[in-house]
């Protein structure tokens, strides 16, 4: 509340300037000069001193009318805000799968809670082959998780939300032959999918969804007998096999963020297949639009940490 109304509804509650002064923890000079400022200011005397005490005047009395309407109002406000800090949030539990994205957790949740009132997220990285059966069984809500693992699940709702492409690393000591001219949008060489079969590859283990994706952009599925120079268990070490020299990868460049350009050689795919990852949830699902709105925004801040990612 501003100042001078506080000053002048305690003087016309205490009837006195002293006693307004102490309740108010200031002095007495600081009550007057601001009754007489007003009173400039509206053309009129607020109160006259009388043997009782200071007693409003009829413009006095009128100031006061909308000071304390002020007052409530005020007070209302500070009420709702303080009834919103301590409604019960509401939490929504989302799997996704690891990736550079999904590890950015603190910050998602940081960024829900400053754009979204009454919730907040529990993300929980899940691998892809556990993520239908969290949903169908209620464990969580939602999830982020590729497009792929969801063609043909008929119960299952989903809203894409990002893709990315692929690049193929090798180690510094291994130069890419068969490159094709850089384009001028991007600053990474191209090479086609075909041509690093001729590379000592090392694989993702075939339970993995990014090795369903590489096996079919690379057709190895007409290739039964090819098994790659070694199989890791996941994108983050087929990364750290290549930075030790161990042989040469494809992974996803969501990914990127990961690598140390200065020990491998970076190349991107020239293909169209794409990773696409959405948000999935069960068909038939009621979505109240609070609940929208934050799915929407939890969908914004995803898009833009893949961007950063990606760089």
């Amino acid at each position: 509340m501003q100042r001078e109304l506080e000053y002048i509804l305690a003087v016309a509650e205490e009837g006195s300037i002293s006693r307004a002064a102490e309740r108010l923890y200031v002095g007495q000079p600081a009550i007057s000069k601001t009754i007489a400022a007003v009173e400039e200011m509206v053309g009129f005397k607020l109160f006259i001193r009388e043997r009782t005490g200071m007693i409003p005047t009829e413009a006095g009395e009128v100031y006061l009318m909308y000071a304390r309407r002020v007052r409530d109002i005020e007070e209302e406000m500070h009420r709702r805000l303080a009834g919103m800090q301590k409604q019960e949030m509401v939490r929504l539990n989302i799997a996704m799968t690891l990736n550079a994205v999904s590890l950015s957790v603190m910050e998602i949740d940081k960024q829900i809670k400053e754009k979204v009132n009454g919730y907040e997220l529990q993300i929980d990285n899940v691998l892809s082959k556990d993520i239908l059966e969290g949903i169908r069984t209620g464990k969580y809500q939602y999830a982020v998780c590729p497009h792929k693992i969801l063609i043909g699940e008929g119960d299952i709702q989903e809203e894409p939300l990002f893709a990315n492409g692929w690049i193929f690393i090798t180690p510094k000591d291994c130069i890419p032959t068969g490159i094709l001219e850089q384009e001028k949008t991007g600053r990474d060489p191209y090479i086609l999918p075909s041509t690093v079969l001729n590379y000592p590859l090392i694989l993702q283990e075939e339970s993995t969804n990014v090795r369903k994706e590489i096996n079919e952009l690379l057709d190895l599925g007409n290739r039964p007998s090819y098994r790659g120079k070694m199989q890791v268990a996941n994108s983050l070490l087929a990364i750290e096999s290549v930075q030790d020299g161990l042989g040469c990868a494809i992974i996803s460049d969501i990914f990127r963020v990961y690598l140390d350009e200065k020990m491998v050689n970076v190349c991107r795919l020239k293909t169209d297949w794409e990773v696409v990852s959405s948000l999935a949830y069960l068909k038939g699902r009621r979505i109240p639009s609070e609940e929208r709105h934050c799915l929407d925004v939890l969908g914004e801040i995803l898009r833009e940490n893949n961007n950063r990612v990606r760089r």
